[in-house]
């Protein structure tokens, strides 16, 4: 009765065999043993597209606005005191994450990566700005600039380039390679915020805080072309869909390529 039903709310002419073949094809792969990271080389697009998302993560310079708010914020001569424009930001970021979750349902990954990554570029440059001139021209008139850049950095990121690219990990790999994947991913995110946390007092020291922002600025530029060219969306599409858009073929798993070479 319950099979009956589906086939009713598909349609009486509803072709289910491609259905139940993908499910069985799911299920063997959550059968077989554990992927290695050398079986990522079955899947370089999905590989250079994750690890791609992670280097722009990293490289809008989100840890260190983060890390360096307080320095930030003294140094931009803020109508608020640091504490107080610190915590603003905390707050601010706790609503946009919770917020995230519905908007990632609602919208597309795509255009919510496009727009993320597109916002943090101004904001940067924003910040760059406002640091280029501060030394040759009075701007408290609108000290409130940095807390302003800096809360919508934070907003933008938390719905967008902060989660978004953790849940395409889980969307672009099949079943059997998901963990070694998403460790790759993991150990590249991390590697990356270790780097850019511990040079950005020298990237300070060689060509200012307003090159630095500038620099973020520039990368999370580049991070746009990147998303239109190189990401698929994802909202709403099966496995075998977006295997299908990004390889236009099937990917076979390591049991079957290896009954093939056989």
């Amino acid at each position: 009765m319950r099979a009956i039903r589906g086939c009713a709310c598909r349609g009486a002419h509803y072709d289910i065999e491609a259905e139940l073949a993908g499910l069985e094809r799911q299920a063997s792969e959550m059968r077989e043993a554990k992927a290695n990271i050398l079986d990522l080389k079955n899947y370089r697009k999905a590989t250079c597209i994750t690890l791609g998302l992670m280097f722009f993560q990293q490289l809008s310079g989100v840890n260190t606005l983060i890390f360096y708010a307080k320095r930030i914020f003294d140094d931009a001569g803020s109508t608020f005191s640091s504490s107080t424009s610190s915590v603003i930001v905390g707050v601010v970021q706790v609503i946009a994450t919770y917020f995230s979750t519905i908007m990632i349902e609602r919208a597309g990954r795509k255009l919510l990566l496009f727009i993320s990554v597109s916002v943090m570029a101004v904001c940067m440059f924003t910040l760059s700005g406002y640091f280029r001139f501060q030394s040759s021209h009075d701007l408290s008139n609108i000290s409130w600039i940095p807390l302003v850049s800096f809360a919508v950095f934070i907003v933008i990121f938390s719905i967008g380039f902060g989660p978004i690219p953790w849940l395409m990990v889980g969307e672009l790999f099949t079943n059997n390679v998901k963990s070694v994947a998403s460790a790759a991913t993991a150990i590249c995110n991390w590697s990356l915020a270790f780097l850019v946390t511990k040079c950005f007092q020298d990237m300070v020291d060689l060509m200012g805080i307003s090159s630095s922002f500038a620099t973020f600025g520039m990368i999370s530029l580049i991070g746009t072309i990147f998303v239109s060219v190189m990401v698929p969306e994802t909202k709403g599409k099966t496995i075998e869909e977006i295997q299908m858009e990004l390889y236009r073929t099937q990917i076979r798993s390591p049991r079957e390529t290896a009954a093939v070479e056989a």
